[in-house]
């Protein structure tokens, strides 16, 4: 029998809220989007990879 549960293609770094107008990058909450194999999202509430982040931001 073949498992069928989607499982994690892709992570990125992702913001919870898009900033506000007097924000940068750097004052939101980040999380982490995952790209599954089923074509679906999903936003997992940790710290993303900081060198990923800083990739981003710049």
């Amino acid at each position: 029998m073949k498992n069928s549960n989607p499982y994690v293609i892709r992570r990125f770094p992702y913001w919870v809220a898009p900033p506000e107008p007097h924000e940068t990058f750097r004052d939101i909450e980040w999380g982490v989007m995952e790209v599954l194999s089923d074509d679906t999202l999903r936003f997992v509430y940790e710290q993303p990879d900081q060198a990923e982040l800083e990739k981003l931001i710049k």
